[in-house]
């Protein structure tokens, strides 16, 4: 019965504890339709949207499957939670993703949610 009793209060505790809460509301809402990559051969602007960073940057490799960095480029903060950076370079046929900040903390590289094509699995 003791086991049962501290069994009901484990799962009662599990469910009714508060989780990670994040208030959502708080963020900007960006409306526009330019997140991702805007590429022309002069230059490629790189935009994501991340309210909770502190910092964001882009990385590039020149092959899909990791590999030694090309190079790296830091964002700035936009409005409504933009982050962008504009590369005066052609940069077609180069790999990319995007590493953010949070609370002192740089968080793992992450693929363009907007790309149409990544590398191998996804990196």
């Amino acid at each position: 019965m003791k086991r049962f009793i501290m069994l009901l209060s484990f799962i009662t505790h599990l469910f009714h504890g508060k989780a990670q809460q994040d208030d959502f509301g708080k963020y900007p809402v960006y409306k526009g339709n330019d997140l991702g990559l805007i590429y022309t051969v002069e230059s490629s602007t790189f935009k994501i949207w991340s309210p909770a960073a502190v910092q964001a940057e882009l990385i590039f490799y020149t092959d899909g499957v990791g590999g030694e960095e090309l190079k790296r480029a830091f964002m700035s903060k936009e409005k409504n939670g933009i982050w962008a950076v504009t590369i005066n370079a052609d940069m077609k046929g180069l790999f990319y993703v995007f590493r953010i900040k949070i609370k002192n903390k740089w968080l793992d590289e992450v693929p363009d949610p907007y790309a149409k094509a990544v590398g191998v699995n996804g990196k």
